[in-house]
């Protein structure tokens, strides 16, 4: 996951509702805050409205690359500075692209150029962060009131009456703890009234990790005055707010960073080469990027060696949380993406399984026909209750939909997808994967009884792309089914996938990775492969 800026204020995600940026300069003046209902709370006090930075991570010093990131960032909220409504601007996309680290630097980077008057940072995993991060923002701006009071003793009861904040505050000048609901509620308004005073518009808001969307989160963004920006894996907000989705790292920010954390010194060029190579099967994931660099300083391998590490224990090299370098709190590669698919498996057990038997798959042009039974399925039903399935993964940034009716997985949830679990679990994935498969290899055999004369140039596009897998990944499955006395449901799928494999002068490569996965069988389904052969 990324680590965050702290920002100010409150908005809502709306492109129509234009939010502004703030400087961080002292604004002194006279103010009277009131409620909603126009009673004047407190005296008129002579009002700060610069806050001191304080936000809840450091700034990342190995931060690399986003520069177009943080110019769009910054374009949009100097352009709709005018507007008397928030401006609203979304990062989104998968676990561990960077957005919550974008956000830091963003936040960060604006205070040094005085950007901002105030930054505050909200925790958005939940209703109850949400409602906590107000309470704290609400206790930093009364510290500043209470400092810009000096060398006047403090009033704590003016001072909490002027933000409308009266009988939440003790003696000693903090906000009650455990604030009962009215309370809370009090807060937010309190809040929000502040963000809304007339002079007090260059504030920044930075909503973090904005994932979970079963309440309205609307109704925690103030409706006026300056910036909001928002972190998420979820790709809704783009109905009510500038939205950037993004990918991975350029090539040179991804090479740097590698190179940066494994502290390469003077790397020769066959060096650079197995960089570039690592980058890429990471798929330019920053968090991923991160981790193979801080995994090969403390274990101090060649980066070739990386590979090795990687292909073989997947979780092992991207599940520990390195000693050193590691800007990330507890997120892994592996930890990011458990927290969105066991919030999908609660919503649709199905749909959990679909991504995971997308782990035995290559990860591009992924047909979403392929879910559906031999033939079709008239069922309009059925149709549509998988394509909500399909909008669901890629709702969690966990695939995505590049086409009509095709989607693909990041290099690195697919490995993730296919490592995840021990053997029992993985048992029912493999079962999914073959009769998905052998749905089509029957489909097709059929087809090329009919046809014999057909060529493989005339194949569709799935078909061509299963085929040259279809060893590899059925080939277990076949083992597991024998092992579970299913074997007359595996010899039909066997003899009509050799017929097909033989067509396309595939049989040879079938059996080499028939006979490797046996010998290996017990690595991915934790037990040996029967004796006897199909």
């Amino acid at each position: 996951m990324d680590n965050e800026g702290s920002a100010v204020g409150n908005t809502t995600f709306n492109n129509k509702r234009n939010h502004t940026l703030v400087q961080a300069g002292v604004i002194n003046g006279p103010i009277n805050i009131t409620t909603e209902v126009g009673e004047t709370r407190a005296k008129r006090l002579k009002v700060s409205y610069d806050v001191s930075l304080n936000l809840p991570f450091p700034r990342n010093r190995n931060f690399t690359g986003r520069k177009t990131e943080l110019e769009n960032i910054e374009k949009y909220f100097s352009e709709s500075s005018s507007s008397s409504s928030a401006s609203v601007f979304a990062i989104t996309g998968t676990g561990g692209m960077g957005k919550t680290q974008i956000a830091l630097e963003y936040a960060y980077s604006c205070h040094e150029k005085r950007r901002f008057t105030a930054v505050f940072w909200v925790s958005t995993a939940t209703e109850g962060a949400i409602r906590t991060s107000f309470v704290n923002i609400m206790q930093q701006i009364f510290e500043e009131q209470v400092r810009a009071s000096w060398p006047d003793p403090p009033d704590y009861e003016t001072i909490g009456a002027s933000l409308g904040i009266a009988n939440l505050v003790d003696r000693s000048g903090k906000i009650k703890p455990d604030p009962d609901p009215e309370a809370l509620n009090n807060i937010k308004s309190a809040l929000f009234s502040w963000l809304k005073i007339p002079d007090n518009r260059k504030w920044l808001l930075v909503f973090d990790n904005a994932d979970d969307l079963s309440f309205d989160i609307e109704k925690y963004f103030p409706s006026h005055g300056g910036c909001i920006l928002v972190t998420s894996r979820r790709p809704e907000f783009f109905h009510f707010a500038e939205q950037a989705n993004l990918d991975g790292l350029d090539r040179e920010s991804a090479v740097t960073l590698l190179s940066r954390l494994a502290r390469l010194r003077n790397p020769t060029e066959s060096v650079i080469q197995d960089v570039v190579k690592v980058v890429e099967e990471l798929g330019f994931l920053p968090l991923a990027i991160t981790h193979a660099g801080c995994f090969i300083y403390e274990m101090n391998i060649p980066v070739r060696d990386y590979r090795q590490h990687y292909e073989r224990a997947f979780k092992e090299a991207q599940s520990q949380i390195p000693k050193v370098g590691w800007a990330y709190r507890e997120d892994t590669a592996v930890t990011t993406w458990e927290i969105s698919f066991l919030e999908i498996q609660k919503q649709d057990e199905e749909a959990a399984l679909i991504l995971l038997v997308c782990g035995y798959l290559l990860p591009e042009n992924i047909l979403e026909d392929w879910w559906e039974v031999e033939g079709g399925n008239p069922d309009l039903d059925f149709r549509i209750q998988q394509k909500k399935r399909f909008s669901l993964l890629a709702s969690y940034s966990l695939i995505n939909r590049d086409q009509p009716g095709k989607f693909s997985i990041h290099p690195v949830v697919h490995n993730w997808a296919r490592e995840r679990g021990g053997a029992s679990s993985r048992l029912r994935v493999m079962v999914g994967v073959v009769e998905l498969l052998s749905n089509k290899v029957k489909k097709y055999s059929v087809s090329l009884a009919s046809d014999p004369d057909r060529s493989g140039e005339d194949m569709p596009a799935y078909e061509r792309y299963m085929v040259p897998k279809m060893a590899a990944f059925i080939a277990p499955c076949w083992y597991i089914y024998m092992e579970m006395d299913l074997r007359g449901y595996v010899t039909d799928s066997s003899c009509q996938t050799q017929e097909f494999l033989e067509f396309f002068e595939r049989y040879k490569e079938f059996m080499s990775s028939f006979i490797r996965l046996q010998k290996s069988l017990h690595i991915y389904v934790g037990f040996a492969p029967p004796t006897k052969r199909i």
